[in-house]
């Protein structure tokens, strides 16, 4: 009977806020960042990360080229890009000039 009383009067279980935004979405870092919790992520200027989840506290989930995921702040993430834009270093270029269209 104690048992079936302490079950009725339990509280409930907190239930976790839930994220602002899911995306995933690649951004740039735009400041660096040096964590001071275990669940952040270090992060450095003109550093390309994926953003998994935004938060409506200011951090969103990420997680770098390295594979390592963490909390960065969202004021230090900058210009997104899409995921299928490279290095523009890399861009292969094609002259207006040239009628047959090939590429340089």
């Amino acid at each position: 009977m104690a048992r079936a009383a302490a079950s009725a009067n339990s509280y409930p279980t907190p239930v976790a806020s839930a994220p602002m935004l899911k995306t995933d979405a690649d951004a740039f870092v735009n400041r660096a960042f040096v964590p001071s919790l275990p669940d952040e992520l270090s992060v450095t200027g003109g550093e390309r990360i994926r953003v998994l989840t935004l938060y409506d506290d200011g951090w969103a989930l990420c997680t770098n080229g390295r594979g390592e995921q963490g909390m960065v702040p969202q004021e230090c993430l900058d210009q997104r890009v899409a995921p299928d834009m490279g290095d523009w270093r890399n861009a292969r270029r094609s002259s207006s000039l040239n009628p047959d269209g090939r590429v340089f």
